[in-house]
């Protein structure tokens, strides 16, 4: 942050760790909100910016694994992007950052969890959204979606879009709305996280974007 300045610098810790995990960036900055409240602005901007790295995430993930799926999902998904992405923008231009005298240093945004508990994640997922849907068919996929989404995004996004593409049933409309539903839910998750651990300003800010992205995603989604 030395050579961008503290509030720049905490916008693309937000875009950065979007990378590797919104989730983990986005309570890290969160809790760091309370430290440094005169940086509410770029800590709300940092986690705008990672929440609108999750759907791009998402989007390369589908898109790898089941390009048919893609071509239905992409829309919402990318939807979801830009209206994170713009309010993200809209909060740097508004409110002009600046940069500040006496640089704050912070440690590293997020921790990698162990690989070995994705791998047993996404498992557990795996089996679980092939499970709901033979027993409780779409609905069975989307509650199943929206509850792993609760804990993390990407291991039923792999899981929906390998299940979607190996002839196992799971229609590509449907697999797209869980994919898009888990991506809401686990957003709704991390603003759950803004709410509990941020400062008070930080929540304000963040809480348009994170309505409008929720209803931009839902609503697009069902679109389809």
């Amino acid at each position: 942050m030395k050579f961008v300045g503290p509030e720049r610098g905490v916008g693309l810790t937000g875009i950065l760790g979007g990378l590797v995990s919104s989730t983990a960036a986005t309570l890290s900055l969160s809790q760091r909100s309370r430290d440094a409240q005169d940086l509410s602005r770029a800590f709300a901007l940092g986690i705008m910016a990672a929440w609108a790295i999750m759907y791009l995430r998402v989007m390369v993930v589908v898109a790898v694994l089941n390009l048919e799926l893609f071509r239905i999902a992409w829309k919402a998904l990318l939807a979801a992007l830009v209206v994170s992405g713009l309010y993200g923008f809209y909060l740097y231009v508004r409110h002009q950052l600046r940069p500040q005298e006496g640089a704050k240093v912070f440690k590293n945004p997020f921790e990698l969890g162990p690989a070995i508990t994705f791998g047993l994640l996404y498992a557990v997922i795996l089996l679980a959204a092939h499970t709901a849907q033979l027993f409780f068919g779409n609905a069975g996929v989307y509650i199943s979606s929206v509850v792993s989404g609760l804990v993390d995004v990407d291991a039923i996004t792999i899981s929906v879009s390998k299940l979607s593409g190996e002839g196992s049933g799971l229609d590509l409309v449907v697999a797209s709305r869980a994919v898009v539903f888990a991506a809401a839910s686990n957003t709704l998750v991390k603003g759950g996280i803004v709410f509990s651990t941020a400062s008070p300003q930080v929540r304000k800010l963040v809480f348009p974007g994170m309505v409008l992205t929720l209803v931009t995603a839902v609503a697009t989604v069902l679109l389809i």
